[in-house]
């Protein structure tokens, strides 16, 4: 039996829906008739779970009620839907639908990635940079790769000069012994070039399913290179870890 990854149709649904800039974020986004509040959607979750979730984590109660064959869902005393059935299942799924179109058309949606840590392809320095690693060999399954080819790569190098990738992302199984690309200014300049072509690609490609990691060999100046970057693009950006296991 073949089982959906995406039962709910959540991307397809994301596919659909206008994607925010973060720089648009405004105060008032978050404002609705339920109160302060975002739609989470986790592609692991039913939509009542998602529905409960969002309001436990923005603190908005809600309630639902089943009586004389009618389910109601109430969020913060306001009624969000109401249907019949012939049994509580019934009428709890006619709920759910017509209340996860209702929040989705009246809230911000945010998509919750799974722990990409863990599973995910972390890109390198030299992988932005351009720069020949001294040991290993490409993944050309990756999801990494996918994203790349969703966003028209096709082998070669990106940016003006071609200076950038020019072999698909791979997972950073090790550690590549090089001099820090902060050690002089050009190098710096190229990452900065590299870093700003492979964030604009990737907005392009739409791709919702899939972070950009960057790796620990990152050094700091290198970080903070990429940051800038993020934040000129519209995208958000943290770093995690301590020392020399530090990511973004």
């Amino acid at each position: 039996m073949i089982q959906s990854l995406d039962p709910n149709d959540y991307f397809k649904e994301m596919l659909n829906m206008k994607c925010l800039d973060i720089r648009s974020f405004t105060d008032r986004l978050f404002n609705s008739t339920f109160g302060r509040m975002v739609l989470l959607i986790r592609p692991w979750s039913s939509k009542f779970g998602n529905i409960q979730s969002s309001c436990q984590v923005c603190h908005i109660p809600i309630t639902s009620t089943y009586e004389n064959n009618c389910f109601s869902l109430i969020i913060n005393e306001c009624l969000v839907a109401q249907a019949t059935g012939s049994s509580k299942p019934e009428a709890r799924s006619a709920v759910e639908a017509m209340a996860w179109n209702r929040l989705k058309g009246e809230l911000v949606s945010v998509l919750i990635k799974e722990q990409w840590i863990a599973q995910g392809d972390r890109i390198s320095v030299n992988d932005v940079s351009g720069k020949k690693p001294e040991f290993g060999t490409p993944v050309d399954n990756s999801v990494a790769t996918k994203m790349m080819k969703l966003m028209g790569w096709k082998g070669g190098g990106l940016g003006v000069d071609s200076q950038g990738i020019a072999e698909p992302i791979k997972p950073h199984l090790q550690m590549v012994n090089r001099a820090g690309l902060g050690s002089n200014t050009t190098d710096i300049r190229q990452l900065r070039r590299a870093g700003f072509e492979l964030m604009r690609r990737y907005i392009a490609s739409d791709t919702f399913d899939v972070d950009l990691v960057f790796s620990a060999d990152f050094n700091k100046e290198e970080r903070a290179v990429m940051h800038h970057c993020a934040q000129k693009t519209g995208l958000a950006s943290k770093s995690y870890g301590a020392d020399v296991d530090r990511f973004l």
